[in-house]
């Protein structure tokens, strides 16, 4: 069976505790002391890592192409948050996802979907060297 065929199903998880650093002002949106959207979705990018990155050939990385995210509720500072990503497609070029952020205590904080592809890295490093 082919990581492509087994990838389809995977979960993934990401957890992050919100402090400072990863709160809208931190990233420039002054006063605004929660977890920033921007987190959010690098947060389901983390997730379809943990997921993928066992499966693909060695020598090869993941990048994101598109990113769909719904920030639906805040998560002050001190907020337990995770990340559950779900593969649902695998084609020749992408991989499907869908993804839901929420707390500990299970609010939900955040949704959306979106798509990466599997690159081989020695071919990027060179592209991004010339």
């Amino acid at each position: 069976m082919s990581w492509k065929e087994k990838a389809v199903g995977e979960f993934g998880i990401s957890t992050k505790v919100v402090d400072q650093e990863v709160t809208a002002h931190n990233l420039g949106n002054e006063g605004v002391h929660v977890l920033a959207t921007a987190i959010v979705g690098l947060m389901a990018e983390q997730a379809l890592n943990n997921a993928l990155l066992p499966l693909i050939p060695e020598g090869h990385g993941i990048v994101g192409v598109r990113q769909q995210t719904y920030h639906r509720a805040p998560a002050p500072i001190g907020t337990n948050v995770k990340a559950t990503v779900k593969i649902t497609k695998v084609t020749r070029h992408f991989v499907s996802y869908e993804f839901q952020v929420e707390t500990d205590k299970g609010e939900r904080l955040g949704d959306g979907d979106g798509e990466s592809t599997v690159i081989e890295m020695a071919r990027f490093q060179r592209l991004m060297h010339n």
